[in-house]
């Protein structure tokens, strides 16, 4: 978690988690490592990538026997981030196989379209009509211009939520921004999602490879 805004975040609970699995791949770009639900079979499994299994209170990373060392160390740092963000309720395993924690269900071209299709979203939290209010800015082409200093946004990929401080934003959304972050999580399919925070100026490369300029 990346100091700026107030952290007083909690997230939901882990009694009824439904397990999901995490592939982490490079692709064709072999420095930047993209994390992506995938269907929890063992059918999803490869040779070449990361993988997380997140159970609620095990987290469990596997790497292929071909995985590179981005995939494997972002695997690492993924796992980590769910585990900080469960409270103490959960504990990180590297374990050299996971296809038996899996069901043994086949993967359709279909379900591998779901689980693929791109799911980064913009969010803006802003008091500046006099109340507090949570809207999307964009879900398609998401540019550095869209974020604005006097207010607080979230960027959503899927796995992990980002969530930047404008110099300019008030104490209010500020002190309420963690608040909303919760609320939106929880609305969403992925509500243990782990989270990272900027103060605008002290943004990492991690944050601006979300943006496509």
């Amino acid at each position: 978690m990346k100091g700026g805004c107030d952290s007083g975040f909690n997230h939901v609970g882990v009694g009824a988690y439904t397990p999901r699995l995490f592939q982490l791949s490079t692709g064709t770009t072999k420095n930047i490592v993209q994390v992506k639900e995938i269907k929890l079979s063992r059918q999803s499994l490869k040779d070449d990538d990361s993988f997380v299994l997140d159970m609620g209170t095990r987290i469990i990373s596997w790497n292929g026997p071909k995985a590179n060392l981005f995939e494997k160390t972002k695997a690492t740092q993924y796992a980590r981030e769910l585990e900080s963000s469960r409270n103490g309720k959960a504990k990180v395993e590297t374990l050299e196989s996971i296809k038996d924690l899996l069901p043994d269900t086949s993967v359709s071209p279909k379900e591998v379209a779901k689980y693929t299709k791109a799911d980064d979203k913009l969010l803006r939290l802003s008091d500046a009509t006099g109340q507090m209010k949570l809207d999307v800015v964009d879900t398609v082409d998401l540019t550095k211009s869209l974020l604005n200093t006097n207010d607080i946004f979230f960027v959503d990929n899927g796995a992990e939520l980002y969530v930047w401080c404008g110099l300019a934003s008030s104490i209010d959304e500020r002190m309420q921004c963690m608040v909303h972050a919760t609320r939106y999580l929880n609305s969403t399919n992925h509500p243990l999602a782990p989270f990272h925070i900027y103060m605008e100026g002290n943004e990492d490369k991690e944050f601006w490879d979300l943006f496509t300029d």
